[in-house]
């Protein structure tokens, strides 16, 4: 069966928490004749989630 079928993104519970981080650098380089840049840009996703006594996707408390 599609995920899109089943109600839910297939992870059982959803995160209590996300956490985005980005982050950008750029340098550059100049001589006589020749110039350069660069940039990297990056970024990190983290769910995160707390234990409880809630009930998984099946209905069962873990």
């Amino acid at each position: 069966m599609p995920l899109s079928d089943r109600g839910d993104d297939g992870m059982g519970n959803a995160p209590d928490e996300m956490t985005l981080e980005f982050g950008r650098s750029s340098s550059a380089e100049a001589d006589v004749v020749i110039a350069g840049t660069a940039t990297a840009v990056n970024f990190a996703v983290t769910p995160t989630w707390n234990r409880s006594d809630r009930e998984d996707a099946n209905g069962d408390t873990p």
